[in-house]
């Protein structure tokens, strides 16, 4: 027999339901309308009558960064064929892309260390920690606490999360509901995906035609430390032009060029040349002839100084190969210096390069090194001279970070704590965006993740929201409209009801999340020939094999022990213990 839940379902259309609250209009194969949730001037109330859900959607501006594979690029460029990063460091497919009109506020939200402004809607969201404690000075009381009063930072982070959720609290919120000292999650990516061998025909366009042939240069190379140090000094020196490749240096950096010529002649078998500069310009130029080499690291490492950027191919190497990059980049582009106020060394590298800056970023988080990020504006100087926008990555290895908490959670993503500078609202009229992203349902922005979903559900969760009741008084009220007979409870089998509905619906997201995590659940589905349509329309999960991974997900978020066991999700050993009922399936 159907539960009365699914019988009234069946009996009242979703569309005629919302029509008595709110006003639809026709937007293709949906409807739209101004969301009853958020303040807004502009539909991003959207219902599907072929699905019977509704849905509401935070967006961006124009001009909003979303982290992909190939770097940051604006959202409004991005479409079906890209990929993007994850909250949980994942590359995963863009399914849709959204754009509308808006009228309404932006939320602009800056947070320290990674200085840049990320505007978006106020129904956007976003994963945050929020301090507990009331002093004024949020985030610094809970550095204090989260460092163990003063004593030896704690290096174990599953240690850490518990200190990290017992001083704070774990929530997603809109950015409408950002406060300053609220703590965003930026993903550390911590892969690895090492790389013996490289073959540079993958990046050799140019066809030989006519003239004397390039010489014969080995094409298979090993990954090896000279060539990612030739890597890192041509992205932060080199240039490549119709026949040669080029470094420049400084007058006195006779010994840096002569070891650029010995890598060159040990990986390519080439005899690069020095040039002495004279006149107006100087400085030193090392050159290697070869049309066909030129092409190649233009094509691996970017064409012009802003275009400049690691190789994507490894960006996910060791922490020790990544070394060797950044240690080479920042020899040719770095600078290194004594802190006004201690006598610890620091570095940076200031590059025009957006790229080039958050790669270099994301290789000092993967090492647990924590870097600024500043941006300089494009400005014309009093000599006339015109500066382009630069971005300066600043860190020590010997100095205390002032902002170093790292929060694993439970399947072992991790993410930088940043606590929110400063946030601002403006008005704004125009086009906004949003991606669906596949799997994880996530993206990242230049400073935080956010969801690529809002608010959503069927008709019990829409009238639960809007009428701030329980899941069985929507019961009642739909059942009537819908003719069916309820049996009558008492309150407390009312709360009941209640909570066993909402343990549920948890543990259903908690086994779907597990069977997306899962490559060998699903290829066992693949293997049966289950469509990802089909999973997701009848919301198929994965039980791993772990004795109480689910009961401890549902006691972490606040469901008491007793009512798990009398939702039947879990029951009591013996000996105490508490148990999942399902696994391994």
């Amino acid at each position: 027999m159907a539960l009365p839940s699914e019988e009234i379902k069946e009996k009242l259309d979703i569309v005629q339901f919302l029509r008595d609250y709110l006003e639809l209009r026709p937007a293709g194969k949906n409807l739209k309308a101004l969301c009853p949730f958020h303040s807004e001037r502009t539909p991003s109330f959207v219902v599907s009558p072929e699905r019977q859900i509704w849905h509401c959607f935070g967006c961006f501006p124009p001009g909003q960064k979303v982290k992909t594979p190939f770097g940051y690029h604006n959202i409004e460029d991005l479409d079906e064929n890209h990929y993007v990063y994850s909250d949980s460091g994942n590359i995963r497919k863009i399914l849709a892309t959204h754009k509308r009109r808006y009228e309404g506020d932006i939320v602009n939200v800056k947070v320290r260390k990674l200085n840049e402004i990320v505007s978006l809607t106020s129904d956007h969201k976003l994963k945050i920690v929020r301090p507990r404690t009331s002093y004024h000075k949020k985030s610094k009381q809970f550095y204090r606490q989260t460092r163990d009063y003063g004593s030896k930072k704690i290096e174990d982070l599953d240690l850490l999360r518990v200190l990290i959720e017992e001083k704070g609290e774990k929530i997603e919120i809109a950015a409408g509901e950002l406060r300053r000292d609220d703590f965003v999650m930026y993903p550390i990516n911590n892969r690895i995906a090492d790389l013996e061998e490289i073959n540079l025909r993958d990046y050799l366009q140019k066809k030989y035609r006519f003239g004397p042939r390039p010489a014969e240069i080995p094409y298979e190379v090993k990954v090896n430390q000279d060539l990612l140090k030739l890597i890192g000094y041509y992205v932060a020196e080199g240039s490549s032009h119709r026949a040669y490749i080029r470094f420049s240096l400084g007058d006195h950096e006779e010994d840096f060029a002569n070891e650029i010529v010995s890598i060159i002649k040990r990986i390519f078998n080439l005899t690069a040349k020095i040039h002495k500069r004279r006149g107006k310009k100087s400085g030193l130029e090392i050159t290697a002839c070869h049309s066909f080499l030129s092409d190649i690291f233009k094509n691996l490492c970017g064409d012009g100084a802003s275009q400049k950027h690691i190789p994507f191919i490894l960006s996910e190497l060791p922490i020790d190969k990544q070394a060797v990059l950044l240690k080479a980049v920042h020899r040719g582009d770095g600078h290194s210096y004594i802190g006004n106020r201690s006598s610890k060394k620091y570095q940076s590298i200031t590059t025009v390069s957006r790229v080039l800056a958050e790669q270099i970023v994301d290789c000092l988080l993967r090492s647990a090194i924590f870097p600024s990020l500043s941006v300089s504006k494009a400005k014309i100087d009093k000599l006339n001279i015109n500066h382009k926008e630069s971005y300066i990555v600043s860190w020590s290895e010997e100095a205390i970070p002032q902002h170093s908490l790292v929060y694993k959670d439970a399947e072992g993503s991790q993410y930088w704590l940043l606590p929110v500078s400063k946030i601002n609202k403006e008005p704004y009229k125009g086009f906004v965006y949003n991606l669906t992203v596949d799997e994880d349902h996530s993206y990242i922005t230049t400073a935080f993740a956010v969801g690529n979903c809002g608010e959503g559900g069927d008709i019990f969760k829409f009238l639960m929201k809007y009428e701030n009741i329980e899941f069985y008084e929507a019961l009642k009220i739909l059942a009537e409209k819908a003719g069916i007979e309820l049996r009558q409870l008492s309150p407390v089998d009312q709360r009941q009801f209640g909570v066993l509905y909402d343990i549920n619906s948890a543990a259903a997201k908690f086994f779907s999340d597990a069977l997306e995590e899962s490559e060998r659940a699903k290829k066992y589905l693949s293997e049966r020939g289950l469509k990802r349509e089909t999973i997701r329309e009848f919301e198929l999960g994965f039980a791993s094999n772990a004795w109480e991974a689910l009961t401890l997900h549902l006691v972490n978020n606040n469901f008491e022990i007793s009512d798990v066991v009398r939702a039947g999700l879990a029951f009591k050993t013996e000996k105490g213990k508490y148990i999942d009922r399902f696994r391994g399936r």
